[in-house]
């Protein structure tokens, strides 16, 4: 078990190692894994660790059918975009608080 010595793993897959498989974050395990060029991709890094650290997937509740489980934009946890770098943002609002990145800020 390499991956028990290290705080994160990535592993990417060589092109054609299963046609259907895009990315993939154990949730609440550090482990991810990748098919061929979604690792370059930021925004599916970020998606597949927020897995990592124990997030689901951001959905629009009241939107058309194909954004319920991944429609939410405002964060990495919504839908992934297929450019290197992009784009820039941060877990959102109610991911970070889950997180307990704000717990020092509460009322």
């Amino acid at each position: 078990k390499f991956y028990l010595k290290y705080d994160h793993v990535m592993i990417c897959l060589p092109p054609g190692f299963k046609d259907d498989f895009f990315a993939h974050g154990w949730y609440k395990f550090p482990l991810s894994t990748y098919n061929d060029e979604q690792i370059t991709y930021l925004s599916v890094q970020m998606h597949e660790t927020g897995h990592n650290f124990g997030l689901s997937h951001a959905g629009i509740n009241t939107g058309p059918k194909e954004d319920r489980e991944h429609g939410d934009l405002s964060g990495y946890m919504g839908g992934s975009y297929d450019r290197v770098g992009f784009p820039e943002m941060c877990f959102n609002a109610p991911q970070s608080w889950e997180l307990g990145w704000y717990t020092n800020s509460h009322l």
